[in-house]
């Protein structure tokens, strides 16, 4: 086996056909090792999204939603910066809306201690 790997070295050394070859094919795989961990690396944010639309501000959750839903479609035809910009718009409307629930919530709270349930 060692004897076969320092004969491939030495048919590269010498050939710059077989060098090129080597490098194109070391860069084929380095770009499928970083597509791979590009994929897995971004998150769709759905189950957050879901989340804020249902408990905290339905409107905004909803575009939050839609972002998501986006993100899922353009990392299955493997664009993936366009997922990630996707994911998070998705994040930042989520959190938005979360936060747009609080103040509603917090607000209606306020409201009801000060002037009571009637």
């Amino acid at each position: 086996m060692d004897s076969e790997l320092a004969r491939w070295k030495a048919e590269q050394d010498k050939n710059p056909f077989l060098q090129d070859l080597y490098r194109k094919e070391k860069i084929i795989l380095m770009a499928r090792i970083m597509e791979k961990v590009e994929k897995d690396r971004i998150p769709s944010n759905t189950l957050l999204a879901f989340l804020s639309m249902l408990f905290c501000c339905f409107c905004i959750g909803f575009m939050a939603l839609g972002s998501s839903v986006r993100a899922k479609e353009c990392k299955m035809k493997k664009q993936y910066y366009g997922a990630r910009i996707h994911a998070s718009r998705a994040k930042r409307w989520a959190i938005a809306a979360i936060l747009a629930g609080l103040c509603i919530y917090g607000f209606c709270g306020v409201h009801v201690f000060r002037v009571g349930y009637r």
